[in-house]
């Protein structure tokens, strides 16, 4: 991971089509069964600052969101995202607000960080 010590890590929401994200930098985390991620959750940062900024949403499961992990054996960064985002200008500005490149990240879904409807059932059942 050389040269990719000053990238970052974090949790990201979508919100009117701009990312508004919260990084971390992997230079000052400890990695965990062998990723860096981020320790700030989407709750506990939309309830100590977005939703101040975002009072038209009551939760923060109403916004689009996600989090870029690092993967320490694949040498890449892992963005897990809603799929109704997963779309390659919306992936740009993920990379662009993360200083990620094509090369070195992978794209993912998981339901932890969806607001699509069925996945959020399916985590709940």
């Amino acid at each position: 991971m050389k040269k990719q010590e000053n990238r970052s890590v974090g949790i990201f929401f979508v919100i009117n089509n701009k990312v508004i994200a919260n990084l971390e930098s992997i230079s000052i985390l400890q990695p965990l069964n062998g990723f860096y991620d981020a320790e700030l959750g989407h709750s506990e940062w939309f309830e100590e600052t977005l939703f101040a900024k975002y009072p038209q949403f009551e939760q923060y499961i109403e916004i689009p969101r996600g989090r870029v992990v690092y993967e320490i054996k694949k040498n890449k960064f892992i963005v897990y995202l809603d799929k109704k985002l997963n779309n390659e200008p919306m992936q740009k500005k993920i990379m662009k607000s993360f200083g990620l490149t094509a090369q070195n990240t992978l794209f993912r879904r998981d339901a932890h960080y969806t607001t699509d409807s069925d996945d959020i059932d399916k985590l709940f059942s």
